[in-house]
């Protein structure tokens, strides 16, 4: 998929160079970076959101040399009937902003054109500084090399995809007497953008349940004042479509099949793994 933006977006780096610089590009390259971090001299950040694929993600178009940034501010400057540009400055800066917006709209047009249902927020300028982007897991980055008759110009692409969250805006109750539990499923949970509560025992859970209807009930089975199973009783009186996932270290016999008996939908050891837990979860939400 990233394929064809990359694609269109060159294509732009090379016509609006030549146009905008008067400078014949000999030949254009695309392959992928493969340094540990990216560092621009200036650079425009695009987020994007793929409706289709499901995906979200960013651009980063920029210039990785300012000596190289300076040079093509300064053609671009002289071409446009401007004074030349000798220094990485505020002239420079808004030049050489000017001339990576302009690749980026053609490019958002021509993606248009190709029926890429994407939707973009506006480019966001990073300053004409050195600036170290961290590389994430979902991270590539590619490398559009513009070969000059006496030189090069690079310009680094990074994108970042990150599928939707299948939990996204889901009203989920985490329960457990356990801080630190509590603490670990609300960051956990919240990073894959469900809207979480919390509660420390059974009768906080019963009346956190009635003013906040989650989608989901992440209940913990041993907790003082009231324990998880008979809180699953009481909150199933009140709603019969109550969804439940326990959350206990330990799995006996009883315990297993009256949660058995309470139709509850899943049944998690602790540690969790996050992969099964997110897993399981996202199942529990797709029950009927």
């Amino acid at each position: 998929m990233l394929t064809k933006y990359l694609n269109i977006l060159a294509d732009h780096c090379k016509t609006n160079f030549e146009e905008m610089t008067k400078t014949k590009v000999m030949r254009m390259i695309i392959k992928k970076d493969e340094r540990p971090n990216e560092i621009y001299a200036i650079a425009k950040v695009v987020s994007f959101e793929d409706i289709d694929q499901k995906l979200q993600g960013r651009f980063i178009l920029g210039f990785t040399d300012e000596h190289m940034a300076v040079l093509v501010a300064s053609a671009i400057a002289t071409n446009s009937g401007l004074p030349p540009v000798t220094e990485a400055g505020e002239i420079a800066s808004d030049i050489l902003g000017e001339f990576i917006n302009i690749i980026i709209g053609n490019a958002i047009t021509d993606w248009d054109k190709v029926g890429l249902k994407v939707k973009f927020q506006p480019p966001i300028s990073l300053e004409l500084s050195s600036v170290k982007e961290k590389r994430l897991a979902d991270t590539e980055a590619q490398m559009i090399i513009l070969q000059l008759e006496i030189d090069h110009i690079a310009f680094r692409v990074m994108t970042s995809l990150t599928k939707q969250s299948k939990i996204k805006d889901k009203r989920i109750l985490v329960v457990d007497d356990s801080h630190m539990i509590r603490g670990m499923l609300r960051n956990f949970l919240t990073e894959n953008e469900a809207i979480v509560e919390t509660a420390p025992d059974g009768l906080a859970a019963i009346e956190k349940f009635k003013t906040f209807h989650p989608d989901l009930i992440m209940m913990d089975i041993n907790m003082p004042k009231l324990d998880g199973l008979e809180a699953i009783v009481q909150i199933q009186a009140i709603d019969p479509k109550a969804r439940f996932v326990i959350i206990s270290s330990s799995s006996r016999d009883d315990e297993v099949i009256t949660a058995k008996m309470l139709k509850v939908h899943s049944y998690i050891i602790k540690p969790f793994k996050w992969p099964d837990l997110l897993q399981i979860i996202t199942k529990t939400l797709d029950k009927p």
